[in-house]
């Protein structure tokens, strides 16, 4: 299914989870006529802790695409971009 991806790494005691989900059908968007050329909507679900910690910190990003994105796509494009903010 390319609607779904998830990972998990554990590397210099950090432990990692992600998620991407896509959803093709922008009719459960009641805004997507605002957006001709919507394609896409998916999510970023990560999780991130630390070995120090006692708990991780759980994060949501959203974003909407005119392009007709798989998960795995959508994945590779976030990450490229935190890579150049981080």
């Amino acid at each position: 299914n390319d609607s779904l991806l998830s990972e998990v790494d554990y590397q210099r005691g950090r432990e990692e989870f992600r998620a991407a989900v896509v959803c093709h059908d922008m009719t459960h968007i009641p805004a997507s006529a605002s957006w001709p050329n919507l394609q896409s909507a998916g999510v970023i679900v990560s999780y991130r802790k630390l070995d120090n910690q006692k708990q991780g910190e759980l994060t949501y990003r959203y974003y909407i695409s005119s392009a007709n994105l798989s998960a795995q796509r959508l994945a590779e494009a976030t990450r490229a971009h935190w890579h150049i903010d981080n």
